[in-house]
C-alpha cells in the first residue's frame, strides 16, 4: 500500500493588465499554521498595492483556492506572465 502524498509545492503566478498598468501576484506557501494562499496586488512600476492571506486547512484546498483566483484574472483580462520569484 503505498501512503505517500502527492507532491506538495511553493507555486507562485503572476498576472498582468497592460492597459490598466496593473499585477497581481499569487503564492501558494507553507506558513506557521498550515498551507496558505498569499495575494498581493497593485500599480506596475508605482509603491501602492494590498495584500490579503488565506489560511487553508491543506494543501488541497490551498490549490483550489489558487485556481479560483487564477479564473478570476482571466475572466478580468489579466494575462499571465513569467515571475522569476
Amino acid at each position: 500500500m503505498d501512503n505517500k502524498k502527492p507532491q506538495e509545492q511553493w507555486i507562485v503566478r503572476r498576472f498582468e493588465h497592460s492597459e490598466k498598468k496593473r499585477y497581481y501576484q499569487i503564492f501558494l506557501q507553507r506558513g506557521l499554521l498550515g498551507w496558505e494562499v498569499f495575494r498581493c496586488w497593485g500599480g506596475i512600476n508605482q509603491a501602492t498595492g494590498n495584500k490579503m492571506v488565506m489560511p487553508c486547512d491543506s494543501y488541497q484546498e490551498a490549490v483550489s483556492k489558487l485556481a479560483l483566483v487564477v479564473d478570476q484574472r482571466a475572466k478580468k483580462n489579466y494575462k499571465e506572465v513569467r515571475c522569476d520569484r
